[in-house]
């Protein structure tokens, strides 16, 4: 059964296919904005927000039974505290984790360090904010690292809400308005305004708040790690990327440099051992080399 608003975003993008078949992709792409909007704002909010709040569950569950996994050292003499995305997790074909992260790789590396890996699917800085605001004990007498970002600042066709949204509608509109995302990708991006998570400057001010609440737990280090610029075969589809990642791992470097922090510059340890197998195949994840890398290179801030 679908939904009442269904034919109105329907011929919305049926249009926005027209246009873009004749070749006028500007009208096309703001047909595709409008349809956009149209699914979020004409969805039954409460149904929505059960919705979003059913996957934020999911993802907080996962999160917990990784964070059980480590089981704290009651004779360790130190703590960190890693608050990570998914890029901290086992694949969702690896649920077991045979792949070690770097989590349980530090873990394992430092007898006397107690490992709290706190780390959770499409994990942004807001999120880390809002966690260390609700916990005033986390992170508390811990080194930290915060290895976040790559969600915060990815160009989007659809964030939660609107992804989630589609789904009110039936398979035939569906499918139209994701394969419009897909085929004309290049187009949105360039027409349309970015489309994040977290602007960069509410990314700045949340690493800005992060440090400051962890400074008053008498926090060791503070590590701030940089974002992984997906390879080179993305870029053609996502113009404007390395520009894009530049200035959200600047705002990182920036507060670093503010704060007195400590810099983990993954983006260029992967670079420098792309061909080492230290990315999955998508080229965001890592691979069982991307999290030795990860661990050895945490060595001189927490050794």
């Amino acid at each position: 059964m679908s939904v009442a608003y269904e034919p109105e975003v329907a011929e919305k993008i049926d249009a926005a296919h027209a246009y873009a078949q004749e070749g006028t992709m500007e009208i096309a792409v703001q047909e595709f904005s409008l349809v956009r909007s149209r699914v979020l704002y004409l969805a039954d909010a409460t149904a929505l927000a059960d919705r979003i709040a059913s996957e934020k569950a999911a993802y907080a569950r996962e999160r917990e039974r990784f964070r059980a996994g480590i089981t704290p050292k009651t004779d360790g003499t130190r703590k960190v505290l890693i608050m990570a995305d998914s890029l901290g997790l086992p694949r969702p074909d690896d649920p077991d984790g045979t792949v070690q992260t770097y989590s349980k790789l530090i873990d394992q590396t430092y007898p006397d360090l107690s490992v709290d890996s706190f780390c959770q699917r499409f994990f942004t800085t807001k999120d880390v904010r809002d966690a260390l605001a609700a916990d005033p004990d986390l992170g508390r007498d811990s080194h930290f690292i915060l290895h976040v970002g790559l969600n915060d600042c990815a160009n989007r066709m659809f964030l939660e809400p609107e992804r989630l949204a589609l789904g009110f509608l039936t398979p035939a509109t569906r499918n139209k308005i994701i394969d419009f995302s897909r085929k004309y990708r290049r187009q949105i991006i360039l027409g349309l305004p970015p489309h994040h998570y977290v602007p960069l400057v509410q990314f700045r001010e949340n690493l800005d708040v992060i440090v400051h609440l962890l400074r008053a737990r008498n926090v060791g280090h503070i590590i701030l790690t940089s974002i992984i610029l997906p390879p080179a075969r993305s870029w053609p589809g996502t113009p404007g990327i390395n520009r894009n990642f530049a200035m959200y791992n600047m705002e990182i470097m920036h507060a670093v440099h503010d704060h007195g922090a400590l810099l983990l510059d993954m983006d260029r340890h992967i670079w420098q051992a792309q061909n080492r197998g230290v990315l999955n195949a998508d080229g965001m994840h890592l691979a069982e080399g991307g999290h030795d890398l990860f661990c050895k290179k945490c060595d001189p801030y927490i050794r």
